[in-house]
């Protein structure tokens, strides 16, 4: 038996465990663990486990069937080879084991062999200390892996059969009572009512808590997240006052008292407060700046996540430490931390940002062996915002299959649980099951402390078009859309847009004559724009595991394909040069953000000078001019012959050319919010309409389009439900 880090390999009977419990794995991948092991650190060459896996006769395309099943085998071992603890690349050649392994033999262990630090032959020493990864992506999250095991061929070391005989019965025992546990083990839970608790329409997120008297949650009043909370038996909410304007509810203490409090708005680093909840002064905590953070059962230790990494710290954010973790990016935040009532382990949620990938992570109460809370579930990981019941005999968490909204998209969850069920020699964790489907999705909850009742948030988000009738100065209805995002007209006479929040692209004639659905999800298409002669459309668009990208379809409806830029960032907001030869987009990204130039028929990208930091380019319709917004909300021109850049205007939120090319349209405050036009002859600004009564849609996206009869159409918010409901659960 092989012994590393908290793995146990059994050579004999094929079975890989951690802490005592058996990880599920396939063949290939056992017999690669093997082979690495055998080798005591030395390179396995790519040749060699070609000609160990696969018999010649067997027909495979080797070279995906090596890295997915080592793949599997990190993911087994919560390895990454970005930062391999167990198993590293050799660049183009092979593997090797790079950890600490025992060998026990019976009743003897031979003394830990360091792999990290053997030397490897002398031609191949330098090789073998650059480690890289070569079949994974730089933000991705470990995947699922099979679920077969078998037995490696491999001769066995010397046999005590008095021990074998003995183990043999008390195995024979332990069968006998697991499969007795398992034919009367607890089912399931299941929702067997709801009630909604609120109405208010304001959107209340990211998180709730509950004492068991009260639910307390942050919602958005007059442009500012306020904490409230109502009564459990529902109510109109109550606002509690705070020292800063913003705030969200990210915990609640063991006793009761206080709440755990982040100064600012949502999905971002801010400063921690505790906020007593009968009476008292709301308490800084130290210089401690993070998203999300939560308290341990006994009150003595705090989790809390700064971007995407964890740290532990004691009640006060006091000696704090991080906490390793493999696979750190940039891109993967770190979210929910609930600590399992016992108070031994600690679940949270690693979520890449811009790809909606997420996976549940378990570490011990003192942050050690970070591991998947379901390394074999899922083919994509896609959980989230985790919730143990208060007697902790199950978790409650969010998976999610489709997006929806936009932008920014989301998931659409649904809520799953499954049993930690007691058995004779250690807990075992039952197979998920599905309590809740759509169409009210619920993205966050907590559990009342009896143990029944699950508060949960759900958000159902509504826009559309109104067109600006000039003769009555309102904003009325667009005609035969419903519910609808964005929207580009041909020169032809058809119409295309995106439906909301299914995040379809349809067009139809402009009598609404003709509707054909031209996307189907998984992929999510938002910001269409028709290319002068009617042939094509372009739009921006995500799918699940991808970041936006840049897609080109047809009037007719064959399926659109995706531009391969090689950009590794977000592509937002394209559009049509006049001549429909080229397309100007924005590379949205911390880093990288620009303007560049897509020319169709060489595929060759420029970028446009000085454009750095800016978004949402738009053509001006006689070839002259593509203006911008800067990151400081400036509506900029660039001169497309002399190379230069000219400021417009300040505190512009978007911007659409008229169709003569001599104004832009914008909505920003100047310094009411409105509507407003700016003529490029005197560069002067006139008030086109107010937007008093008007909600203006906030998601990320042109809000603002003209007709081809230069109408204005603006994107609004009909109607936006953020709601707490209360779940009732039979947990019998």
């Amino acid at each position: 038996m092989a012994l590393f880090g908290p793995y146990s390999l059994d050579l004999r009977s094929g079975e890989l465990r951690k802490f005592g419990s058996k990880i599920k794995m396939g063949e290939q991948s056992f017999r690669i663990l093997c082979l690495l092991l055998e080798a005591n650190g030395e390179m396995v060459t790519r040749e060699e486990l070609r000609d160990k896996l696969w018999t010649s006769d067997t027909f495979v395309d080797f070279d995906h069937g090596l890295n997915s099943a080592v793949q599997r085998l990190r993911d087994c071992l919560s390895d990454s080879a970005e930062n391999p603890r167990w198993i590293a690349t050799v660049p183009r050649r092979g593997y090797r084991f790079v950890g600490r392994a025992n060998w026990q033999y019976d009743d003897t262990i031979v003394p830990a062999m360091d792999f990290s630090a053997q030397p490897s032959e002398p031609s191949r020493s330098a090789e073998s200390q650059t480690v890289v990864h070569a079949e994974d992506g730089e933000d991705s999250l470990p995947q699922p892996t099979e679920t077969t095991v078998a037995r490696p061929d491999i001769k066995p070391a010397r046999v005590n059969w008095k021990r074998v005989a003995g183990i043999v019965a008390l195995v024979g025992l332990a069968v006998s009572l697991v499969d007795w546990s398992g034919r009367t083990a607890s089912p399931p839970p299941k929702i067997t009512r709801t009630m909604q608790l609120t109405s208010d329409g304001r959107e209340k997120f990211p998180q709730i808590m509950t004492d068991g008297i009260r639910v307390y949650f942050a919602e958005l009043r007059n442009g500012h997240w306020t904490l409230s909370a109502i009564p459990i038996s529902g109510g109109e909410p109550t606002a509690i006052p705070l020292p800063f304007p913003d705030a969200q509810v990210l915990n609640i203490s063991p006793d009761k008292s206080e709440l755990l409090i982040g100064e600012g708005p949502p999905i971002n680093d801010n400063p921690l407060w505790r906020v007593p909840i009968l009476a008292g002064r709301p308490r800084r905590m130290e210089s401690i700046v993070a998203h999300d953070a939560g308290w341990s059962p006994d009150g003595q230790k705090l989790i809390f996540m700064r971007e995407g990494s964890v740290f532990l710290a004691d009640s006060d954010g006091s000696n704090a430490r991080t906490l390793d973790l493999p696979n750190t990016n940039l891109q993967i935040w770190a979210w929910s931390p609930r600590w399992s009532p016992d108070g031994s382990r600690i679940t949270f949620e690693r979520y890449v940002m811009d790809k909606h990938l997420s996976s549940i992570w378990e570490v011990s109460a003192q942050g050690e062996h970070p591991h998947l809370l379901l390394p074999n579930w899922q083919e994509l990981p896609r959980q989230c915002c985790g919730t143990w019941s208060p007697d902790g005999s199950f978790f409650l968490f969010d998976v999610w299959k489709t997006l929806e909204g936009g932008p920014p998209i989301a998931p659409a969850p649904d809520i799953w649980a499954f049993r930690k069920q007691p058995g004779l020699l250690r807990t075992e964790t039952t197979e998920p099951v599905q309590l809740t489907v759509g169409p009210v999705h619920f993205f966050s909850h907590a559990f009342a402390p009896d143990g029944v009742t699950l508060f949960a948030l759900s958000t159902q988000r509504r826009e559309e078009l109104s067109r600006f009738d000039s003769k009555v100065h309102q904003f009325l209805a667009y005609p035969g859309l419903g519910y609808a995002h964005s929207i580009s007209f041909s020169r032809q006479g058809s119409v295309v847009y995106t439906k909301f929040p299914q995040g379809e692209l349809w067009t139809k004639k402009a009598d609404g004559s003709e509707a054909l659905q031209l996307t189907f999800r998984p992929l999510m298409a938002y910001g269409p724009e028709w290319s002068p002669d009617g042939k094509q459309i372009v739009f921006y668009g995500q799918e699940l595991g991808q970041r936006w990208g840049l897609y080109l379809t047809s009037p007719e409806g064959r399926k659109a394909h995706r531009l391969d830029l090689e950009v590794a960032a977000n592509l937002l907001g394209p559009n049509w040069s006049p001549d429909g030869t080229s397309i100007v987009f924005a590379i949205s990204d911390p880093v990288q953000s620009q303007i560049q130039v897509l020319n169709l028929p060489t595929q060759q990208l420029s970028k446009i000078p000085g454009s750095e930091g800016m978004r949402w380019p738009r053509w001006s319709p006689d070839n002259k001019y593509i203006s911008a917004l800067s990151d400081k909300d400036q509506l900029l021109l660039f001169d497309l012959k002399a190379q230069t850049w000219t400021k417009l205007v300040s505190n512009v939120w978007n911007q659409v050319w008229s169709k003569d090319a001599q104004t832009i349209f914008f909505i920003g405050s100047q310094p009411e919010p409105g509507v407003f036009r700016v003529s490029l002859t005197d560069k002067r600004v006139t008030r086109v309409t107010g937007l008093d009564g008007v909600h203006v849609s906030d998601t990320i996206g042109q809000p603002l389009f003209l007709t081809p009869q230069d109408e204005l159409l603006v994107r609004t918010q009909s109607d936006l439900q953020t709601e707490i409901y209360a779940l009732f659960l039979d947990t019998h």
